[in-house]
């Protein structure tokens, strides 16, 4: 992953010394990093509730979903597609972990007539028909009767249901438990008889020796070492985004 990483870091910059010479593309500067409206069609109630179910994903997933809303992408770059846009704008703005490659950018083109859901680069193929099919099946029907608050509403909803990983089944949960109760119990008694062999479990006081396995199995050993310390790490927040990439995935549809 982190070869992967960089070589489209590589690409990225490659592409963009490329064509710096020819292109006049300019990209608007974000004021956060989860809804960011420049036709003003958004009222403040519609930005403050979208706003709130980017930053819960966020919190819960550990995922960067953007809306971005303009009136024409050739205001941007004369040349680019809505497509190409989107990713170079994805990029500049590098949304999602720099890492994991997972934000979700949804870039609507309101005079253009378009939506975009562009997909960082650590999304598998599938993940862009089923960005496809929100867009044509949820978004586009509301576009056409002139509800775009309630489209732009419905496919955020939609993108997070679909990034959201689905609960393992009750049934799963009971065959991994009784497996781990299986090899436990094989694991303990291995050990405890092959423990009798240790240099350390003949001088071992009677009652230690009952519970000797017990140290191994689980990591534990204060009968001969002394207890260690974990060190906490607090995840860094702030309104910047990840440093995440796209190499294109997504999908795209037009009203």
């Amino acid at each position: 992953m982190f070869i992967y990483t960089v070589l489209l870091r590589a690409l990225f910059f490659l592409m963009l010394a490329s064509t710096g010479t020819t292109s006049s593309a300019s990209y608007p500067t974000p004021a956060n990093k989860y809804v960011n409206d420049y036709t003003a069609l958004l009222q403040p109630e519609d930005k403050t509730h979208i706003t709130n179910k980017l930053i819960a994903c966020e919190k819960k997933l550990g995922i960067e979903c953007s809306v971005v809303i303009i009136d024409r992408v050739s205001f941007y770059d004369a040349h680019a597609t809505l497509e190409t846009f989107a990713t170079k704008l994805f990029n500049a703005w590098g949304i999602g972990d720099k890492l994991k490659n997972n934000g979700v950018l949804l870039l609507i083109a309101l005079q253009d007539r378009a939506v975009r859901i562009e997909l960082g680069a650590g999304y598998k193929a599938h993940f862009n028909a089923t960005a496809q099919s929100i867009i044509n099946e949820k978004m586009l029907p509301l576009f056409k009767q002139n509800k775009p608050i309630q489209a732009i509403n419905t496919g955020c909803d939609e993108v997070i249901k679909a990034i959201t990983p689905q609960p393992i089944a009750p049934w799963i949960w009971y065959a991994i438990i009784a497996a781990l109760i299986f090899f436990g119990i094989i694991a303990f008694f291995a050990l405890r008889e092959a423990l009798r062999h240790d240099t350390n479990y003949g001088n071992t006081p009677k009652e230690t020796k009952r519970w000797w396995p017990y140290y191994y199995l689980f990591g534990v050993n204060s009968y001969h070492h002394s207890k260690g310390t974990r060190s906490h790490h607090s995840s860094p927040t702030g309104g910047s985004f990840g440093g995440g990439l796209s190499s294109g995935g997504g999908a795209s549809g037009r009203w």
